[in-house]
């Protein structure tokens, strides 16, 4: 959670992979030294998912206010192959067509 908590509060890192390789991990910052069992990144993604509720507990007694931090998945919804777009139906009011970085969803 501490590990967590720190990205959000660290500016200048955008994406967690590069501030947890580069900013927990590296010796040079000395970070490192307050996590002695520190684990690899991928390991640490891993056990991400166990940390939600209590994080989410623990923020939500710490804020007295609304806040704007808002805890959002980018994880696009496949609702239909590109090929049959024009005959899709069931999210037709609120599906919309977009483009990220893996191409046209």
């Amino acid at each position: 959670m501490t590990i967590t908590i720190l990205f959000h509060e660290t500016r200048g890192f955008s994406h967690f992979k590069y501030f947890y390789k580069f900013y927990i991990n590296s010796k040079t910052t000395g970070i490192v030294t307050l996590f002695p069992d520190l684990v690899s990144y991928n390991r640490f993604v891993e056990l991400m998912r166990l940390v939600v509720i209590p994080l989410t507990y623990f923020l939500s007694t710490r804020f007295d206010y609304n806040t704007g931090i808002s805890f959002i998945d980018s994880t696009k919804i496949v609702v239909c192959h590109n090929k049959r777009i024009n005959s899709h139906k069931i999210f037709a009011e609120v599906a919309k067509m977009g483009k990220g970085t893996m191409g046209w969803f």
